[in-house]
Formats: structure tokens, sequence, C-alpha cells
């Protein structure tokens, strides 16, 4: 059965009582509490560039910095879209760092159109009957030796819908050496997603976050605070 997210109080948070409890606990937060306390939202000029709102988990990096997404050129101006990036690694010599910084391509281009191929445009999905597939060029399969199964649900939020597939792996199988399939193992939670509506769209290849329910960065990014993240999606277009 098709698991079904909906937005049921994120919103209803007043900003001021957001930003006043992620000043008391954004350190070293206790996960166990109320999941809003660690939420901040996104800067306004990162929504006018990004052309979305949301909330993200104010916690901080090696430099003692709040992790932020941003969008670098706005969604809306030369056809191209934009992304939106978020980076987590939290030492300055991590040789890992690339696979600690997670990207959203966001267009100005309804859901329909963008899973539909076509020129100017690259899809990790495509239709599949009521649903969608994840295109085999763009998953990482069984490099590892060790994928159990791909897992697509649809979600939805405030004014928009999607799918989430998640690469499901069990210990590593032969091939050791291989940097990727240190995070392809039943620790993490691989997933690819794609989100839109009439108007607009957002895409992110697969991302690997942790299982288990942390705010300690030098863990890693947790896969339940990172979906807290997209659940609090409102697109600025419908």
């Amino acid at each position: 059965m098709l698991a079904q997210w909906t937005l049921a109080g994120l919103f209803a948070i007043s900003m001021t009582s957001v930003q006043a409890q992620v000043a008391s606990s954004a350190s070293h937060p206790d996960f166990s509490k109320d999941i809003a306390a660690l939420m901040k939202p996104l800067r306004a000029d990162f929504v006018n560039n990004c052309g979305l709102t949301l909330f993200y988990p104010a916690l901080k990096d090696f430099f003692d910095e709040e992790i932020e997404p941003g969008c670098a050129g706005a969604y809306n101006k030369g056809g191209h879209g934009t992304v939106m990036s978020i980076g987590y690694s939290f030492s300055p010599n991590d040789p890992e760092s690339a696979s600690k910084t997670i990207g959203m391509e966001i267009n100005p281009m309804r859901i329909d159109d963008w899973l539909t191929p076509g020129e100017g445009h690259d899809t990790t999905f495509s239709r599949s009957g009521d649903g969608v597939q994840l295109l085999s060029k763009y998953n990482y399969g069984n490099n590892c030796n060790n994928l159990v199964r791909t897992e697509i649900n649809s979600i939805s939020g405030a004014n928009w819908h999607g799918w989430i597939a998640e690469e499901i792996y069990g210990p590593p199988g032969n091939i050791r050496n291989n940097d990727r399939c240190k995070s392809n193992t039943p620790q993490y939670r691989c997933i690819h997603l794609v989100i839109g509506n009439k108007k607009m769209s957002a895409e992110m290849p697969m991302a690997c976050l942790l299982r288990q329910e942390t705010t300690d960065l030098e863990k890693g990014l947790s896969y339940d605070l990172f979906m807290e993240m997209i659940k609090s999606i409102h697109f600025n277009e419908k």
C-alpha cells in the first residue's frame, strides 16, 4: 500500500515560536522533544530564489554555523530553474564531504511535463501507469552486491504531490573498496525524490541519510529530520 504524508500543523507554528525554541535547543537538542523545536524558516531571499518556503533543521556544522538550504540563482530566471543545496559535512578534511551535500533541482515546470521526456530537462523518474518508475541509468542499483529491493511510495504536501523511491540495501557484498558502499547499507536510507504541482517541480537524485534518529551532524544527517524539511515545503506557485 502506498504511504501518504500530509502537512498537519507544521505551518501552524509561528515563526516567532520556532525561532525562540531553536535559539535554546539548536546546539545539542534532544530528538525526543517536539521536532518543531529543531526547525527554522528559510530566509526570505532564498524563498524568492528557490521558489518555495520550508523549515529546515537548524543544526551547526564544524564551523559552528547553522546548515541552511539555499539557491544561488532564481528558479524563474532563464527558464533553466535552480538548484537548492544543503551541506552537512562535519569536518573540513572529510574525504566524503561531496556525498554530504544534498542538491534539489527546482523548475518552473509542471510535474507532468517534468516526468515526460523532452528537450531541455533530464529526470531520474518516468511515468509508469498512475505512478512513476526509477530509471535504471540513474539509480545506484546493485553496485555493492547488496540491493534488496526498490520501493516507490507516493507523498504529498501543502500544494504538491510526488513520489519517493528508496533503494533498500543489506550488508555490503563482495565490493568493499568502493566509498559509496559505506552508505549503501542498512544503516542508511538511500532515496530519490520528485514532487511538484501544475506550475512547479523539484527533484532530488539519490541521497543516503542516517536511519538513526539523531541531531548530531558528526554522525550525519538524520532521514527523519530531512523528511520533516521536505514535508514543510510550500511552492510559491501552484
